[in-house]
C-alpha cells in the first residue's frame, strides 16, 4: 500500500515510509509512518491526501501535520470507507515564519472497538466467501474440461471468465440476497 499526497493541486507526490526504533507514545503513535516534507508550511493552502491500495475493513490511519515544537494537528483519518482526504490547511499555519518546514503524517491507528470488531469479522467472512466461490468458479471450469466443453490445453479467455463472473454478480444482486442483507442490517443497529 501506498499514500500519496498533493498540495495546492500539484502533481501528486508518494509518501516516504519510515519504520522507527519503539518509543512510548501517549497516543496510538505506531512505529511505522509515511511522510512527506513540507518545506514551507505558510504557502499552502489545501492538502489531499490518497491511499492507492487496499485498506483492510479494521484499519484506520490518521493524518497529521507537525512542525516542531508544536502539537500535531489532524487533517482527518482515512479508512477503507474513505480513502481519500482533502483539507484546508488550518490558517495557525498562514503566519508561521516564511521557509517553515513541517512534516505530514500518515499513522495506523487504533480503531474504536466497534470499527474494528466489525471489520475483522467482515475480512473473515469475505476470506470465506472468496474461498466458497473460488471453489464453485474452479468445479465450474473442472466439469467443463471433463465435458470436453474447454479444451484443458488453451487459455480460458478473459470474456469467458467474464461471463462466468457475470452471473455470479446477477446472483448477488437479486432481490431476495437485496431482502436478506438488509435483515442482517437491521439484526446488527439492534
Amino acid at each position: 500500500m501506498s499514500f500519496y499526497t498533493r498540495i495546492d493541486g500539484s502533481t501528486p507526490k508518494r509518501m516516504s515510509f519510515e519504520y522507527r526504533a519503539y518509543q512510548e507514545s501517549k497516543d496510538d503513535d505506531p512505529n511505522a509512518y509515511y511522510y512527506y516534507s513540507i518545506p514551507d508550511v505558510a504557502l499552502i493552502r489545501k492538502v489531499t491526501v490518497y491511499c492507492d491500495g487496499i485498506v483492510k475493513a479494521p484499519e484506520m490511519y490518521r493524518v497529521t501535520i507537525e512542525i516542531d515544537n508544536f502539537s500535531p494537528v489532524i487533517i482527518g483519518i482515512m479508512d477503507c470507507s474513505q480513502k481519500q482526504i482533502h483539507a484546508q490547511v488550518p490558517s495557525l499555519f498562514k503566519s508561521t515564519k516564511r521557509g517553515t518546514c513541517a512534516i505530514m503524517k500518515v499513522y495506523k491507528v487504533e480503531a474504536p472497538l466497534a470499527w474494528k470488531t466489525a471489520g475483522e469479522e467482515f475480512e473473515h467472512f469475505m476470506a470465506a466467501l472468496t474461498d466458497k466461490w473460488r471453489v464453485q468458479v474452479m468445479n465450474m471450469v473442472k466439469e467443463g474440461m471433463q465435458q470436453k466443453a474447454i479444451d484443458e490445453n488453451t487459455r480460458v479467455s478473459p470474456v469467458a471468465m467474464n461471463h462466468v463472473f457475470h452471473c455470479l454478480h446477477q446472483h448477488l444482486r437479486s432481490d431476495q440476497l437485496s431482502l436478506e442483507f438488509q435483515e442482517s442490517k437491521k439484526k446488527i443497529t439492534q
